[in-house]
């Protein structure tokens, strides 16, 4: 199924809008490999543009990543070219409770669509794979307040990173994230302070424990990988 072209973002009233900024880098050891070692020319850069690698960094959600069509999506984003890129569709660990601490119960999770990219480092032994959200939206429940939230909600920036470095024998999770929410106007007297550690309270810890996951993702990944090339 060819999902739905993206829309433009929503214009928010800034006046009344609560910001969310996480950054979060976790660093775990890679696995003692033992006698299952990467023949010499094979390196972190070959072992990261592997379908199993990119599954593995997309892990850590409630459900599976999924590839997304390219004829879905714009051509160009940040002047790359997409049909360079795999696309994948992530949905990410969400938040359960009272809107704004006093509106109704719900429960929501960002779905985002990537792209990724692999990039070498000066060293051999170390390479990137870059994800890149170039469309994001909520889904949950109850449906009605789903789309107010898609109406209000603005993913300004979300960029996760993992670094595989196999001479340090490490691998590096590092997300930044900003989204903005314009607050409606029943729950604008609600201080925007507490709305925002609020949101951060609810986000931060699962955001954190999805980038572990992603770490022990990737050095299970790697650990086949090494053993078969």
């Amino acid at each position: 199924m060819v999902a739905d072209p993206p829309e433009p973002p929503p214009e928010l009233n800034n006046e009344h809008a609560v910001v969310l900024e996480l950054t979060t880098r976790v660093t775990r050891a890679l696995p003692a490999l033992g006698g299952a070692r990467p023949r010499g020319d094979a390196t972190a850069f070959d072992f990261l543009n592997t379908d199993a690698a990119m599954r593995a960094a997309l892990a850590g959600g409630p459900e599976a990543p999924s590839p997304v069509p390219h004829a879905s999506e714009a051509s160009f984003f940040e002047d790359k070219d997409l049909a360079e890129l795999q696309l994948w569709r992530v949905k990410a660990p969400g938040f359960a409770g009272r809107l704004f601490f006093v509106g109704p119960r719900v429960a929501l999770s960002p779905v985002n669509v990537f792209a990724l990219e692999t990039s070498r480092e000066a060293s051999p032994d170390a390479a990137v794979l870059t994800l890149t959200q170039i469309r994001g939206e909520m889904e949950g429940t109850p449906g009605a307040v789903v789309r107010w939230i898609n109406g209000a909600y603005r993913a300004e920036r979300t960029v996760t990173s993992v670094r595989v470095d196999t001479a340090l024998e490490t691998i590096t999770t590092s997300l930044d994230l900003q989204v903005v929410v314009e607050v409606p106007a029943p729950f604008r007297w609600v201080d925007t302070k507490k709305i925002e550690d609020g949101m951060r309270e609810a986000f931060e810890p699962q955001t954190e424990e999805a980038m572990g996951n992603v770490c022990d993702e990737v050095a299970a990944a790697f650990v086949e990988w090494a053993s078969e090339v």
